[in-house]
């Protein structure tokens, strides 16, 4: 009796397609995405739904326009979908897109996907990949960064929470967490049963080193820059006073001053107008001299800071400390030693909480 040699399995030989469905570039992704790319079992394709942060756009968190100097789209295969709605902005319905079906199929002859990578799940397009994964059997590992005590929640909007993951764990095999505090969230959500793989952000350090050495060489020039411009900010101060020493005429003033000297009559009109006339002399004086003495030390603190190398626009001990921004109701920004919810690791990334 001879047994029959078993199938092959279908993915031995071949690299690993994964799909990758994102709302948009995000910074803080980019080298995670283009180190995924460089492994050489995976053949990577990012699905983005919007590209307005290459575009450049305005942060309504921060009021201000942002357009990153950070390559955001090189280093792996990226696609951006067709698009049915757009802005400026990720929400539940922003932004929705189609042909997430046909793609995680194969088109053109291509093979399907053998697993679907998606980033958040509270938005229209994050359920409709996942609907349309679990209907063609793919896979669907879910990656966020939401942690469990981000922002206070109401009785009823826990409720609801509670409910909704309840009708999203058959839909997810696995879940990527990306610290100690993000496992933490999923595991009060999802339980044990649901795989957990560890999935922390990368951080180009190659780029940042580079970065570095570029700042070290124009250091010497940037200097050379901030004492010219301190100098001229000086004679700007000098120019200054020079004119308010001019209208003042003093000259003038100490002339009319004996003219009125001379014709009072010593009658307490006179008297008077005398003494306003010096007190206002005198008072213009002292203010042209406090100018000048604080422009003096402006100057020469200036100086010195430019002569200790520092940088002239943050106190040294501030460099010191992490810098923690906030942006709207419903955004949190960090640009800290380690990324909302990733206890134990080093990189710089944005949280955008959960409904």
């Amino acid at each position: 009796m001879t047994s029959e040699p078993e199938p092959q399995f279908p993915r031995a030989g071949r690299r690993v397609r994964l799909a990758y469905l994102v709302s948009h570039p995000i910074q803080y992704q980019a080298p995670l995405l283009r180190r995924i790319a460089q492994e050489p079992d995976i053949d990577l394709t990012v699905f983005f739904g919007s590209d307005f942060s290459v575009r450049g756009y305005r942060d309504e968190g921060f009021g201000v326009g942002v357009r990153w100097d950070v390559p955001l789209l090189d280093g792996y295969k990226h696609e951006l979908l067709p698009r049915l709605r757009d802005g400026q902005d990720v929400g539940v319905m922003t932004p929705l897109n189609r042909g997430i079906v046909s793609r995680l199929r194969g088109r053109g002859g291509d093979l399907p996907f053998d697993a679907l990578w998606v980033h958040g799940y509270a938005g229209a397009n994050s359920i409709h990949g996942m609907i349309a994964a679990k209907a063609l059997g793919i896979p669907v590992l879910l990656r966020a960064e939401s942690w469990l005590r981000d922002r206070g929640r109401s009785g009823v909007m826990l409720t609801l929470k509670n409910l909704f993951f309840a009708g999203l764990k058959p839909m997810v095999d696995g879940v990527l967490p990306i610290g100690t505090l993000n496992a933490e969230y999923w595991r009060h959500y999802f339980g044990d049963d649901v795989p957990q793989f560890l999935m922390p952000y990368a951080v180009d350090n190659g780029y940042f080193a580079q970065r570095a050495r570029e700042a070290l060489e124009q250091r010497g020039v940037r200097r050379e820059r901030e004492v010219l411009d301190a100098e001229r900010r000086h004679e700007r101060h000098q120019l200054g006073d020079a004119r308010v020493q001019q209208r003042l005429a003093p000259r003038d003033a100490h002339a009319a001053h004996a003219r009125l000297h001379e014709r009072a009559d010593h009658g307490l009109p006179g008297l008077v107008a005398q003494a306003l006339l010096e007190v206002a002399v005198v008072a213009r004086g002292a203010a042209v001299h406090a100018r000048q003495v604080a422009a003096i030390g402006q100057r020469d603190a200036h100086r010195a800071r430019l002569d200790a190398g520092l940088d002239t626009g943050r106190d040294p001990e501030d460099r010191q400390r992490p810098v923690r921004l906030s942006g709207g109701r419903h955004e949190r920004r960090t640009v800290a030693n380690t990324p909302p919810g990733a206890a134990g690791f080093t990189g710089v990334s944005c949280s955008r909480g959960a409904p």
